[in-house]
This record gives C-alpha cells, sequence and structure tokens, in this order.
C-alpha cells in the first residue's frame, strides 16, 4: 500500500514539475513584422509578421502574436505593409 501511495505521490509530483517549469520559447534572430505575407497555404493564406531563426522559417502568424511570442528577437523590422512572397532557393535554379 505505501508502495502505491508513494507512486501516485511521485507521478503528481512528476505532473506539476512540468507546468512550473515550461520549455523555453525558441529566440527568433529576425522577426519581420507589419507586413503582408501571401503564405500560399489554403487554410491561412495572409498572414502579417514572420519570425526566423538562422535560415529557417520559425513562425507565421499575427503581429500581436509574434510580439508575445518573438518579442525578444535579436533584429525586429517593420515591413510597413509591404508585400512578401514564396521563393526558391537559388541553388534548385541551376537545375532548371
Amino acid at each position: 500500500m505505501r508502495f502505491a501511495v508513494a507512486i501516485v505521490v511521485l507521478v503528481l509530483v512528476a505532473g506539476a514539475g512540468l507546468t512550473l517549469f515550461p520549455h523555453p520559447r525558441p529566440a527568433a534572430d529576425l522577426l519581420l513584422l507589419s507586413a503582408h505575407v501571401v503564405t500560399m497555404d489554403a487554410s491561412k493564406s495572409e498572414a502579417q509578421a514572420v519570425a526566423v531563426l538562422g535560415d529557417r522559417i520559425l513562425w507565421v502568424g499575427s503581429d500581436a502574436e509574434a510580439r508575445k511570442r518573438f518579442g525578444n528577437a535579436s533584429t525586429t523590422i517593420d515591413l510597413h505593409g509591404a508585400t512578401m512572397l514564396p521563393g526558391l532557393p537559388l541553388q534548385s535554379l541551376h537545375d532548371l
């Protein structure tokens, strides 16, 4: 019986630890705001903000959510409504 109680207490404490110490959010190197982002995704065809880490796009969404998630980005650029379109990496053009 004591063993069962100890296991239950251990599971509860471990579960509480997961909520007390959440994983840190990834930081972005670059945060682009106030843009007209055309995503080419039918479920979310337009957005306002893009977060980038290294050479990868981390996240696409609204300005407000971007500020909450990635307000600590190394560089933040206001695009003043400029349009962002998806493109091809240059190395892929060599095969054409």
